[in-house]
């Protein structure tokens, strides 16, 4: 009995071991298979199939036919290290037969990490992570990458995506990379070997293959990078976040990269840039968004941000979005970003948004319209230039339109800053509309440096120029500023000017250097209109009353056929009770060149509410070079406001109307009013009516309801000429 137990439970103990080996082994069997089939294939390829890694499959489907579209889906949450050289397509998909790279599942986006790099932006070959060698129609779609080396350039990867070519026939097209993290790392700073910009790139499109940093010929279209498409993704801890160098094709520029996009033109589509720059010791630019040798660009709907608090700030150079020079008469979109730069320099360059795009006109157009340039600093900065929207290419037409500037501070002392400049000569239409302005000035010592805040300074002869519905508010600075401030400046030889509805609200500026509310220094035009522009609430100048121009025009070319108008403006409520001794001018007209100069109208112009203490000389109505031009009438200048002016003033001009006059017709000055001006100098002079003219022109001058209360000397029509007649 004894026997037979043991020997039952000795085939009991065999049978359950045999049990246990089976398990074991279909276990082990189940994890091999779930680890082998962490990527599939399907569709129209013979490499369809099961695969451990992405290298894996794309190394099959690099050897496959492609017959229709084909899905290759990873596994959520799968981690795997590239290969050295990295993951290479080199499989291609047409219109109709796809290449589909995606996330398979709930949970984080795959992950590939970099391998240990070989090469630096200097040398021949690239390290990048995930390559397309002459790759069409791939969609890449929640495919993460990550580069955590750390120890030098040359371990870095210089890419993490990268489209290349494979020769001049055979370029990137219509891929599109979305809804992907690219992590790499900011200390790779240095110059690329052409074509290249700095450092590591997030997403790199270049004209080069992957193999060599050389640049290509493109002898056919097929040899572009082109309808690329970069959508919802988050770039990061790189020195440049998207880069695109093309090929600088000639017209008609069908060997150019074209029409590909950054952000498209939803919200829901737009991609994040950030943390970028800020190497250590880096000496290179860092820029967001770079772009050179592109046709019909559109990069839009985009939040740039180079610090968001996980960031270093970047110690020279940094651009938001840099539209590169070259790009011979093209066209481009820059429209929806949103933009924050933290400069870590004192002395270097920071341009949020700048475009040296499509010089060359050909009928082509860029826009930069309905960007947000927001929670920008520059803590450090001593004398660097800062830039928010700057436009330096000559296209066709120019539109800077709709943009906003809020909550944007630097330090500098002498520096500039340009909020809105266009110093490119663009031959056909200009328009600065709608955009809201404003900046603080934080430094512990006074700027003085010259600042701009809307600046046109070039444009052609045969351009319009149109700068309307414009606010600038919240202009402050910390210490009072002793340079010089322009608020509104236009200059240049533009064939036509409309000024209109640009307002100034509510400002309160610590400055006691000059103030330019509206400048302008048009030295040729053919229409000039100015109307409704002024302040909304009041403008306080809380420093002592320096100069202070309103409306300031001056030109020295401006031709008897020209058309001038300068009406329904209005500047009151001005108070600077800090005492000064600088000019106020409040309308200071000098545009003429030669007689019988242009006809003018300048009505209906509106000055109240002024307590301006300075000693200096006050202009109230200033005007020169009224004509007749080409008209059978003179000029007019008529129902102007002039009223509750209080000073200390040395002296007041009223209505001044200078020597030179036309020589034809005589002007109208009429039904302008000047009253309630009070000057508190025990030697003051006021001359409500001031009118010069020359021998050889017979004037007859107008002049009606003038009221005055006045302390001090008081002339009410003062003669310098006698050849005039009043009636």
């Amino acid at each position: 009995m004894s026997k037979l137990y043991k020997f039952m439970n000795t085939v009991s103990l065999s049978i359950q071991n045999r049990k246990l080996k089976s398990i074991l082994f279909f276990a082990i069997l189940a994890i091999s298979n779930s680890l082998f089939s962490q990527v599939t294939i399907s569709g129209g390829s013979t490499a369809n199939g099961s695969y451990a890694t992405i290298s894996d499959a794309i190394t099959a489907l690099n050897g496959s036919t492609i017959s229709a579209p084909v899905v290759v889906d990873v596994t959520a949450g799968l981690v795997e290290t590239a290969p050295v050289g990295g993951i290479v397509l080199t499989a291609t998909g047409t219109v109709a037969n796809t290449i589909t790279i995606q996330k398979s599942g709930a949970g984080a986006n795959p992950i590939v990490n970099a391998y240990v790099g070989v090469n630096t932006p200097t040398t021949a070959g690239t390290d990048g992570i995930f390559i397309l060698s002459g790759s069409d129609f791939v969609t890449i779609d929640g495919i993460d990458l990550f580069d955590g080396n750390t120890v030098s350039a040359t371990e870095m990867m210089e890419c993490g995506y990268g489209l290349f070519k494979v020769d001049g026939t055979n370029g990137c097209q219509n891929n599109t990379i979305k809804n992907c993290t690219i992590t790499l790392n900011r200390n790779s700073n240095a110059t690329w070997t052409a074509p290249g910009h700095n450092g590591s790139e997030g997403i790199a499109v270049h004209n080069a293959t992957y193999a060599a940093k050389a640049v290509l010929t493109v002898t056919a279209s097929t040899g572009s990078n082109s309808g690329n498409k970069f959508y919802t993704n988050t770039i990061q801890n790189c020195n440049a976040g998207i880069v695109f160098i093309g090929y600088a094709a000639a017209s008609p520029f069908t060997l150019g990269d074209t029409g590909n996009d950054v952000g498209g033109t939803s919200a829901a589509t737009g991609n994040n840039v950030l943390n970028y720059g800020g190497g250590t010791a880096a000496t290179n630019p860092a820029t967001g968004i770079f772009a050179n040798n592109q046709w019909g660009f559109n990069c839009s709907r985009n939040t740039i941000n180079n610090n968001n608090g996980s960031g270093v700030n970047h110690i020279t150079t940094i651009r938001g979005i840099f539209l590169n020079s070259s790009s011979t008469s093209a066209s481009a979109d820059c429209n929806f970003n949103t933009v924050t730069i933290k400069g870590g320099g004192t002395t270097t360059q920071i341009s949020c948004i700048e475009s040296v795009f499509g010089s060359t006109a050909a009928n082509n157009t860029i826009n930069i319209n309905n960007n947000t340039i927001t929670n920008c600093t520059n803590s450090l900065n001593t004398s660097g230039t800062w830039y928010g929207i700057w436009n330096s290419a000559s296209p066709a037409n120019l539109n800077i339109n709709n943009n906003t500037f809020s909550n944007n501070s630097t330090s500098s002392t002498s520096g500039s800053t340009y909020l809105i400049e266009n110093s490119g000569s663009v031959t056909t239409q200009i328009n600065i509309n709608g955009n809201s302005l404003s900046n603080s000035w934080t430094g512990v010592a006074a700027n003085t440096a010259s600042n701009y805040l809307l600046y046109n300074l070039s444009g052609s002869t045969t351009a319009s120029l149109s700068i309307a519905n414009n606010n600038i508010s919240n202009v402050n600075f910390n210490t009072a500023a002793t340079g010089t401030l322009y608020l509104y400046y236009y200059t240049s030889s533009i064939g036509s000017v409309l000024v209109n509805n640009n307002q100034l609200s509510n400002l309160n500026i610590n400055h006691s250097g000059s103030i330019y509310m509206f400048m302008m220094v048009l030295p040729a035009q053919t229409s000039k209109i100015i109307s409704n522009n002024g302040i909304t609430g009041s403008f306080t100048r809380s420093a002592s009353a320096s100069t202070l121009y309103c409306m300031y025009f001056i030109g020295s070319t401006l031709t008897a056929v020209s058309t001038y108008d300068v009406i329904n403006n209005n500047f009151s409520n001005i108070n600077g009770s800090v005492l000064g001794s600088g000019s106020l001018y409040l309308l200071y007209n000098l545009d003429y060149s030669s007689s019988p100069y242009p006809k003018k109208n300048i009505s209906n112009n509106t000055f109240t509410n002024i307590n301006y203490q300075t000693s200096g000389t006050i202009y109230l109505n200033y005007n020169a070079g009224l004509g007749s031009g080409t008209a059978t009438s003179g000029s007019t200048v008529s129902n102007n406001v002039c009223d509750n002016i209080t000073a200390i003033g040395g002296t007041l001009y009223g209505i001044y109307t200078s020597s030179t006059a036309g020589p034809t017709y005589p002007n109208n000055i009429f039904n302008n009013k000047v009253s309630n001006v009070t000057l508190t100098g025990a030697s003051s002079i006021i001359y409500s009516s001031y009118l010069a003219g020359a021998a050889g022109g017979i004037n007859f001058i107008i002049i009606k309801y003038i009221i005055l209360n006045i302390l001090g000397i008081w002339f009410s029509i003062w003669f310098i000429y006698k050849f005039f007649n009043c009636l």
